[in-house]
């Protein structure tokens, strides 16, 4: 026995030290305090906003305001987001905000660039972003009268929308990747060609449930799951060109047959069935030889 806790005796010794070394830590604070209002632009429409105030805010700050239609933040961040991490060093009050009809806020989401400046009742993503940095200025305690827009993707399009008619606090944007160049590389179009299939699917995830961001499935057997019906000969061509996409993908070495069939939920019997169709370019399908390079 004496033998058995001499040896037993360097393991403990290490698990002393390790706790030793390696104390309970008590939870850290959140890096921000949040708070939720609804923001009312010009048509009495209010809009859902969340803004995040560093909890040792060492004085007057700028803001840094994102408007998108994907949702923002419902309670207070546990960690220091990786891609706030810098900005946060600099010393910023972030704001986020959903689009109209988006979420909590209120009015009709309308998926378009579209602004009239002309028409002095339109209301658009221009006029929201101007009424909210109105709003914000005189409202938000302890900003230094600065703002400054970002924004990636459908973000990154309201950002630049905020151009046609900028505010006289916005000192800066950084508008990136958005849906600007309709003719090619905007994620709808290619060479002026509309990416239907796509759109479809995108228009789905946004317009589908005001409250969540829809996700369009294509499950086995060619069921497609949406919660509205379209005519059969719309959702049997918008199956052909998702199973072509997956196919498509497949031979251009982004994802491995076997990763298709988990991702798709696809028998090996099925995927080879989508390939056989995709190759022969029948049922209206398109051909390999027609895709656009």
């Amino acid at each position: 026995m004496r033998s058995l806790n001499l040896l037993l005796l360097p393991f403990v010794l290490l698990a002393i030290s390790v706790a030793q070394e390696n104390p309970s830590q008590t939870p850290s604070k959140p890096p921000f305090k949040l708070q939720e209002v609804m923001i009312p632009v010009r048509d009495g429409v209010h809009l859902q906003t969340a803004i995040l105030t560093p909890v040792d805010q060492p004085g007057p700050l700028p803001i840094l305001f994102r408007r998108t239609p994907y949702g923002v933040p419902e309670k207070p961040l546990e960690l220091m987001p990786a891609s706030l991490k810098e900005l946060a060093q600099d010393g910023y009050i972030f704001v986020i905000q959903n689009l109209r009809g988006r979420f909590k806020s209120e009015g009709k989401f309308d998926l378009t660039s579209r602004v009239d400046l002309n028409d002095p009742k339109a209301t658009n993503e221009t006029t929201d972003a101007y009424d909210s940095i109105e709003w914000l200025l005189k409202n938000v305690p302890n900003n230094n009268g600065k703002i400054g827009m970002y924004g990636v993707s459908y973000d990154g399009l309201t950002t630049a929308l905020t151009l046609l008619h900028p505010h006289p606090a916005l000192k800066a944007i950084s508008e990136q990747a958005s849906p600007v160049d309709q003719w090619m590389n905007d994620d709808d179009h290619r060479y002026g060609a509309l990416r239907l299939s796509y759109d479809f699917e995108y228009a789905v995830y946004e317009e589908a449930d005001k409250t969540a961001n829809t996700q369009v499935v294509t499950p086995p057997k060619s069921a497609v799951v949406l919660p509205f019906q379209l005519p059969p000969i719309t959702t049997r061509r918008w199956v052909a060109r998702r199973k072509a996409e997956v196919v498509a993908a497949v031979h251009a070495g982004m994802l491995s047959a076997l990763e298709a069939c988990r991702r798709y939920r696809l028998s090996p019997e099925e995927f080879l069935e989508w390939e056989r169709h995709y190759l022969a370019g029948d049922l209206g399908w398109p051909r390999p030889a027609e895709r656009v390079h």
